[in-house]
């Protein structure tokens, strides 16, 4: 039983106060220490980070969205403002007990709506409320001239039908008196809530106005606010208009609000509301409340340029008379037989609150639709003459005083909620007495329904002395406690025949076990027909029902019939239904709910069903039947049942109710219709897949067991680009998997997608060639396939063949090189591509002079594969201002990709590209941003960790382009964004910087799809510049800000399916070490589990591939530049956790290895970034060297200082270059033996003016270049970092600028750049040992000399080690790197003296 919440209640609605703003430190020091702080939401805490490094993270129920910020140090300023009622408690990570407090956050007080009148409806009846500060000339308060209509049809109880033509325009209501200075804020808003709206009838036209008078001008009755609905065939929508005023309460017309829905009919609640602003003039028009014009919840449509505006009045003042007051509602329809249903009603001032939900009638907690009380008033001595007695709502009944002296008055029929006024009068017969009562209604608090059926069975229990109709029964549950059974029933509806009703009352029936009183929440009951056919065929499982009541043959029914259940219910009325368990007016014979000689039983609001006839096998026992009753098997927890659908993760889908843990025994049965599917991180004790079952992982899944895991059935993992799923088995694993891993496709010379993929068998015990040939996605060039070895001694690559693949396993740790076929198409087979003429035989469209697009600039990209002999030329075709043609030249097409814009006009026109030859091959074609032909993965902004959150409610979301505490000099700023979708409505971005003094905002841009390119103009100091976007809904393939790509989505590839067994234990891998090869022994392996690993001491502090086999990974790029990457505790970023992905290949070199190592403890669910405190919670400084070419970045080299790091190999910090050719490298400082680093760790006290490094470049004449400074972290001011050229004899000052220079010759090695801390300086011919490198390769037969580029006169002079003279030689001059021979002498330890301008340096070397 409903009714509105509405009546003799506030109507206050929260609003925000004003905004606080409130400042914490956040250091060691003590001043963070269990901050406490209160706030309100919408207020802002800003904390200033102290000495030190230190993040902010949210601990416990992390609800507050965005509440964290990253590792930063002193100085550094984050602030958020709070959104979310609650405790948020926070801490710094790696100072947990002396950083940590909690921010509590409390809504702030309300506002309060003042209510004029509202009238409210359920099931035709009407009532209605007059605040409490307004009066009427008369006390009737409903709507009376608001007729009901049918109220039958009626798709919501709580609304008013009404329908015809004029069906209520016959009556007003009765002056309500207030004027203009009894609004709030001067604003008076009238609103009404519609349930269902039909104007399907011919010009069905509703409205609703309020008419007041006062205004000297016009004449009483005018329009002030009103609203308008009319069916506009012609959009096939239900036109909404406002109506508007002038002159403050003159009609003023209607303005078009736009088109509800998309027929005549619309079935969905929604609230329309105008506000009239008596202080500044105008009238506006909402839906919902004036609050939810932006977002508009309910569903409107709105017109193109008349969305949510506001009209100003005509008059230069507007204000209501002093007398003004509001004279009448009326509500009206006209010119059709158009129905509404209407929910509400309601006039107000203040701050308006939307007392009804969306698509739901709010209830009463205290009254209940239809509930009425009765009162009985004693009287006595009456009886001496007539008297008329009369009561304000009820029905009047009982002793007439009029003849009886002594006696009670009766009112029955009295509506909960209204209070009555019972009068008795004699006065008109000459009496004296006039005497009236006030009596006030009681609250009525409504019953909740707290019984549900739970099986309904018709068991063929079959045996001795049954007749087949004993196994007849009703289970039901208690949801609550239940004081008494009494007040519920059940009906039984035969064949089809409709329902009766209430026919079994629970109170009939002999009660057998339990009580019908104070029944608790669980409990089960059990209504049957027979008790020794159910005792004997249910065992001891009978013992488990709590209540069990026997009814004999008045429980008669069949498995095709359907069942009701009522509550408060009368006998043979249909008043109180709770439930209906089938279709009352259907014979359920062969239906989904029939039951026939079987069960159905509910699990989790769900039905599932025995299967018709399962029981006639004659079992006598439900333990011995093929389909025994659920409710009594011990059916295991974990059995999975895919009663809801696929989801691992729903609980209805297990026996038990519940998502399995960690702790449980998991069974996927054969013969089910849903199979799990794992979409995140599951977990169980032991998981056991039958025959004939399946088990799926999704790319975004994984699934952890601490036990075994057995598949005789059906595993498969999936992987896209992007995700990788993950299984970690914790004891042994029985039977195959299937991994479908992603690989990328193979691209030929002249294309500038990715060639290959690294990867390995994430799987035990395939075949190369079963695999080969079981993926017929795998590339192929004649006998050979996409899968290839590499040797590190030759540097080569040897491909498989079907030959040489049979019998030959994958090796478990082993990574081999991979690719997919190319998935091309020809101009000629494309369906993009339109046939042309002989010449220019097929054309793509960019744009149509019919499409309205304003001649807007158009794209064409197309990435070309092969061209045909003698090549292929493209132009470019478009008409002109008067309708003319025009040709642009023909154009070479050159394999990779091709770019072609053609610039904007200011008209409508037609541009295409036209090709010479339907032969050009292509994988790629995008049109103004729509890829046509090919493959991309997008990302949105909310996914996105390039994105940052903000503050900002309409900037939600930021790319940072360069910080001002990071060196960047004012240089011009780049973002470039390729967007593939955008929300409806679209979105905007703005830059953010910072300036000399202080802060720039730029204006809104919209977004558009395709390539957007936003540029920011230098300047001459340090800043901070962002873009920032509107929505987090924005998607997009590929994201480069300064030239450094963020996201690339435009791969393209398959997956090939590994099938085989999951490896458990321990897998180690043989490798080549680097002590005698000069750094040239790269050992390709992979990861042999189908699961991630920890790459570094930041996913794991100790379990991690880097710590435990003291090496650098070397993983490709998945950028266009096909480079490889060094991964380790500290690169490619400090504190920035890393993963190997399933089956991922890439390079590993240590110097002195036989085999690396990946243990099960390295195995874990996903790459998400887990920050755990380790080496690097200290403080620390990093930077890179970057050689540009022009904007290009050609490479890098990473500089990383730290405690407890020494000048030497640091094992998982310090890592050689991939290649020695690399164009920028450095040098350690100790233990050099030739190699160019390209992480190169060294002790902090390393950043002092006594550091020199050498530099290792290796760049062509006459190709121009630049190093600079990039990513700069923690280095502090007073640290001087120059780059010296010896050779021009010039220090720059790097944190002032980059270094571009051209040079004549080829750059090869060290001797000619150095990294500089301070100015320490050669000057001219002076020698310093600083810069001189002295050492004995591995394996070669020279000396190395490094260094020497302005020495002069320089000497060179061996001793053994029995101090004898064995070399003296002079060196040449202006020369870097020399070399001597040592072919001529023997093995053993000598003493190097380098003697030049009367300065000598010595050292010690071995030569082998």
């Amino acid at each position: 039983m409903k009714t509105k919440l509405l009546f003799l209640f506030s109507f206050a609605i929260t609003t925000l106060a004003a905004q606080q703003t409130y400042n914490l430190g956040w250091s060691t020091t003590g001043d963070s220490v269990d901050q406490q702080l209160s706030i309100e939401v919408g207020d802002t805490v800003i904390w200033t980070w102290g000495p030190g490094t230190h993040n902010l993270a949210q601990i416990g129920d992390n609800t507050e969205p965005g509440f964290a910020e990253g590792y930063f140090s002193q100085g550094h300023e984050y602030s958020h403002t709070f959104t979310t009622v609650g405790a948020h408690d926070y801490q710094c990570d790696p100072h947990p007990s002396s950083m940590y407090g909690t921010i509590t956050v409390t809504n702030p007080p309300v506002d309060s709506e003042t209510l004029i009148a509202v009238w409210d409806f359920v099931n035709g009846s009407t009532a209605g409320v007059i605040g409490d500060s307004f009066t009427t000339p008369t006390s009737n308060t409903s709507l009376g001239w608001l007729k009901s209509g049918d109220q039958s049809g009626a798709s919501d109880p709580h609304s008013v039908v009404q329908s015809g033509k004029n069906g209520f325009s016959a009556g007003f209501l009765p002056g309500i008196d207030f004027t203009s200075a009894d609004l709030v804020d001067g604003k008076l808003h009238v609103s009404i809530t519609y349930n269902n709206i039909d104007l399907s009838g011919a010009d069905a036209i509703q409205q609703i106005f309020l008419k007041g008078a006062g205004n000297p001008n016009y004449a009483n009755n005018h329009r002030m606010v009103g609203l308008k609905l009319t069916h506009d065939a012609a959009n096939s929508d239900i036109k909404v208009e406002s109506i508007v005023t002038n002159n403050g309460i003159q009609y003023g017309g209607s303005k078009d609000q736009g088109g509800l829905g998309n027929s005549a009919i619309y079935s969905e609640q929604i609230t329309l509301g105008t506000t009239m602003d008596f202080t500044n003039g105008t009238s506006s028009f909402w839906v919902g409340s004036p609050g939810e014009n932006a977002t508009n919840p309910y569903g409107l449509t709105m017109a193109t340029n008349d969305v949510n505006q506001s009209t100003n009045w005509n008059a230069n003042t507007v204000a209501m008379a002093p007398s003004a007051v509001l004279k009448l509602l009326q509500f009206n329809s006209k010119n059709g037989t158009g129905s509404v249903e209407v929910d509400q009603v309601k006039i107000s001032t203040g701050s308006y609150e939307n007392t009804v939900a969306q698509g739901d009638a709010e209830e009463f907690p205290t009254a209940t639709t239809g509930d009425t009380y009765s009162v009985t008033l004693p009287y006595s001595d009456a009886g001496s003459s007539t008297f008329v007695v009369s009561s304000s709502a009820g029905t009047v009944g009982g002793d007439n005083p009029s003849s009886t002296a002594n006696g009670d008055i009766t009112v029955t029929g009295i509506p909960v909620g209204t209070d009555i006024t019972i009068t008795m009068d004699d006065t008109a017969s000459g009496g004296i007495c006039n005497l009236s009562t006030t009596i006030t209604s009681p609250d009525c608090t409504p019953q909740t329904p707290d019984l549900e059926f739970k099986g309904i069975m018709d068991l063929n229990v079959g045996g001795a002395g049954f007749d087949g109709n004993g196994g007849k029964a009703v289970h039901l549950v208690a949801t609550a406690d239940i004081p008494s059974l009494n007040i519920y029933g059940i009906g039984i509806a035969n064949n089809g025949g409709g329902t009766d009703g209430l026919e079994i009352p629970l109170n009939y029936g002999t009660l057998l076990v339990g009580s019908r009183s104070n029944v608790s929440s669980g409990d089960n009951i059990l209504l049957i027909r027979s008790a020794t056919a159910m005792q004997a065929y249910f065992e001891g499982c009978y013992d488990n029902f709590d209540v069990v009541i026997e009814f004999g043959g008045g429980l008669s029914f069949n498995g095709d019939d359907a069942f009701t259940l009522y509550m408060n219910g009368t006998l043979n009325s249909t008043s109180g239904l709770v439930e209906t368990f089938g279709d009352v007016n259907v014979d359920g014979s062969n239906t989904a709910w029939d039951h026939e000689d079987s069960w159905a039983y509910k699990v989790n609001g769900i039905w599932t069903y025995g299967g018709k006839n399962c029981t006639d096998g004659g079992a006598a026992t439900n333990s011995l039947s093929d389909c025994p009753y659920p409710f009594c098997i011990s059916l295991p927890a974990y059995d999975w049942t895919g009663n809801v659908d696929t989801a691992w993760e729903e609980d209805g889908n297990w026996a038990g109710g519940s998502v399995p843990d960690s702790a449980s025994d998991v069974t996927i049965a054969a013969g089910l219709t849903n199979y799990p599917i794992v979409s995140s991180d599951a977990s169980a004790n032991s998981v056991s897949v039958a025959t004939g079952a399946t088990l799926t992982i999704s790319s975004d899944g994984s699934l952890t067991t601490t036990g075994d895991f057995t598949n005789t059935g059906t595993v498969t993992m999936n992987s896209d680009s992007q995700e990788f799923s993950s299984l970690i088995v914790g004891g042994t694993s029985t039977g195959d998997i299937d991994y479908n891993r992603f690989v990328n496709e193979y691209s030929e010379p002249g294309d500038d997608n990715i060639q290959w993929d690294l990867v390995g068998s994430p799987v035990d015990g395939l075949e190369i060639s079963t695999f080969a040939n079981d993926n017929p996605s795998l590339a192929t060039s004649g006998d050979y396939y996409a899968i290839g070895t590499y040797d590190n001694s030759s540097q080569l690559w040897t491909n498989y063949t079907s030959a040489t693949s049979s019998g030959v396993n994958f090796d478990m740790g082993l990574g081999y090189q991979m690719a997919t076929s190319v998935v091309s198409s020809t101009a000629a087979s494309s369906s993009s591509f339109n046939s042309g003429n002989t010449a220019w035989p097929y054309n793509v469209v960019g744009s149509l002079a019919s499409d309205g697009n304003n001649g807007e600039a158009q794209t064409f990209e197309i990435n070309v594969r092969s061209l045909p002999a003698g090549g292929a030329n493209y132009r470019v075709y478009k008409t002109t201002a008067n309708g003319g043609d025009f040709f642009g030249n023909a154009t070479a097409l050159t394999l990779g990709v091709n770019t072609i814009t053609v610039t904007s006009s200011g008209f409508n026109r037609t541009v295409k590209l036209q090709v010479s030859s339907g032969d050009i091959a292509f994988n790629s074609l995008i049109v103004n941003g729509v890829m046509l032909h090919g493959e991309s993965v997008s990302e949105s902004v909310a996914a996105s960790s390039s994105f940052a959150t903000t503050a900002n409610a309409t900037y939600t979301h930021v790319v940072t382009g360069c910080l001002a505490n990071d060196g960047n000099n004012g240089q011009a700023q780049t973002f470039e964004i390729n967007i593939t979708s955008l929300p409806a409505g679209g979105a905007d971005y703005r830059i953010y910087r910072t300036t000399a003094n202080g802060n720039y905002t730029s204006g809104a841009t919209a977004l558009s799809l395709g390539a957007n390119t936003i540029n920011v103009a230098a300047a001459t100091f340090a800043r901070t510049v962002k873009v920032q976007v509107t929505s987090d809904a924005i998607e997009y393939d590929s994201l480069i800000v300064n030239g450094q790509t963020l996201f690339d989505g435009t791969f393209s590839g398959s997956v090939l399916s590994f099938e085989g067994s999951v490896a458990t234990a321990t897998q180690n891998q043989a490798i080549t070490d680097n002590s005698g090869s000069g750094g040239d022994y790269w050992n390709l392996v992979s990861n042999p589990y189908p699961s991630y690993l920890n790459l570094n001491d930041t996913s794991d502090a100790t379990n991690n591939f880097v710590t435990e086999n003291g090496v650098s990974v070397y993983g490709w790029n998945s950028g266009s530049t096909g480079a490889y990457t060094v991964y380790n505790q500290i690169s490619p970023t400090p504190n920035t956790a890393q993963y190997i992905a399933p089956g991922q290949g890439f390079f590993v070199s240590a110097a002195s290895a036989s085999s690396v190592s990946f243990t099960k403890a390295m195995q874990t669910t996903s790459g998400s970034d887990d920050f755990v405190s380790g080496r690097m919670d200290g403080s620390f400084t990093y930077f890179y060297l970057n050689l540009n070419e022009g904007d290009d970045l050609i490479a890098n080299s990473m500089f990383y200082f730290g405690d407890g790091l020494g000048y030497g190999y640091d094992a998982g910090y310090d890592a050689e270059a991939f290649s020695q050719s690399t164009k920028i490298m450095s040098r350690m400082l100790e233990g050099n033996v030739g190699l160019g680093m390209q992480v190169n760790a060294m002790p902090t006290e390393a950043l002092d003016d006594s550091t020199v490094i050498p530099l290792d470049i290796n760049q062509t004449a006459g190709t121009a270049f630049s190093i600079g400074l990039a990513d700069v972290f923690n280095l502090a001011e007073n640290v001087e970092v120059y780059l010296e050229d010896t050779e021009m004899q010039t220090f720059t000052d790097l944190k002032a600028g980059d270094y571009t220079i051209s040079t004549e010759n080829d750059l090869s090695g060290v001797g000619r750049f150095y990294l500089v801390f301070g100015t320490n300086s050669l000057g001219g011919n002076t020698m310093d040992e600083s810069y001189i490198t002295i050492y004995k390769p591995l394996d070669e037969d020279y000396i190395s000399i490094e260094g020497l580029l302005n020495i002069q006169n320089a000497k060179v002079k061996l001793y053994n080690i029995l101090g004898q003279e064995v070399l003296n030689t002079a060196l040449k001059t202006n020369q870097s790197v020399q070399r001597i021979s040592t072919t001529e002498l023997a093995a053993g330890v000598y003493v190097i003296k380098l003697q030049a301008d009367n300065a000598v340096i010595s050292k010690k070397l071995i030569i082998n």
